[in-house]
């Protein structure tokens, strides 16, 4: 993976990729302002509020170190490192804190790794079930949005830290793999049991206009 070091708008803010998936960044380290190791990446929350269709990141969870769980946003990351990332002076604490026993929730939110990653997912296109192996997101002006679910093998190979040598096999005998990207997450969302019918059936409503025109 090729480390791309650039300056977001927001000043201070560092990042070494543009384009991740939640599997590269779940239980990486976090660090204070102090360089001091406060938890790890535990889940990422998404906004189902405003856009469902391509959903802004809204948080990011944090185990701690003392097992409580800790919430904070997107700008309340300094630096995104490959290895690490490190929260700025003042980070803004969305939810503080949970003790162990409990969860993060919030109405408008869904986590990805508990409610998304590793579901199986009717794929009413195909007529097959298929199972939700990673989750690709990126950074845009404004944020990071989710922009797909990995369906294809390369995910769990990813996952196992055997993705390279899963590539390098194909390549011998000439095989391309590439990730397979069936699914917006509209479409794993609204086909899972993470919202309630009737929540699934509002919002079916509110986007159905949206996706006559896309």
């Amino acid at each position: 993976m090729k480390t791309v070091t650039t300056q977001l708008k927001q000043p201070h803010i560092l990042k070494e990729f543009n384009t991740f998936f939640l599997s590269d960044i779940l239980y990486l380290k976090v660090y204070d302002k102090n360089d001091k190791v406060i938890g790890y990446i535990d889940d990422i929350a998404i906004d189902i509020k405003l856009n469902l269709r391509h959903p802004f990141v809204s948080a990011f969870i944090i185990r701690a170190n003392n097992k409580e769980t800790i919430a904070v946003d997107d700008l309340s990351i300094a630096e995104y490192r490959l290895d690490y990332f490190k929260l700025i002076n003042e980070p803004n604490f969305i939810q503080k804190p949970i003790p162990e026993d409990g969860e993060y929730e919030n109405a408008a939110e869904i986590l990805l790794k508990r409610d998304i990653l590793d579901k199986q997912i009717v794929d009413t296109g195909g007529m097959r079930i298929v199972r939700v192996n990673d989750i690709k997101l990126t950074f845009v002006k404004s944020g990071i949005i989710a922009i797909g679910a990995d369906i294809g093998p390369t995910g769990l190979m990813r996952r196992l830290s055997l993705e390279r040598l899963f590539k390098a096999v194909a390549s011998f005998f000439n095989k391309k793999i590439q990730a397979v990207f069936g699914l917006h997450l509209f479409d794993i969302i609204m086909r899972s049991s993470i919202l309630s019918s009737r929540r699934r059936l509002d919002l079916g409503r509110e986007y159905l206009p949206a996706s006559r025109t896309s």
